[in-house]
């Protein structure tokens, strides 16, 4: 069984970075790797920066 992992907002956010490849990489391999949950606040938090730092349209946000 593979260990178990919390996903906070920042690994959230870099999975989908389009511009920290190295972060992004550690955050798949966070998921490829260990049994991960997360929280219902962490997904709100990512959909904020998502939105406003990122530009995010609400649609791509459902999307992810």
């Amino acid at each position: 069984m593979s260990d178990k992992a919390f996903l906070d907002t920042n690994v959230i956010i870099y999975f989908f970075s389009e511009n920290e490849a190295d972060k992004r990489k550690t955050a798949h391999s966070l998921l490829n790797n260990h049994d991960c949950i997360s929280s219902t606040q962490a997904m709100n938090e990512a959909a904020n920066v998502w939105f406003k730092k990122c530009g995010w349209s609400g649609e791509k946000i459902r999307e992810h």
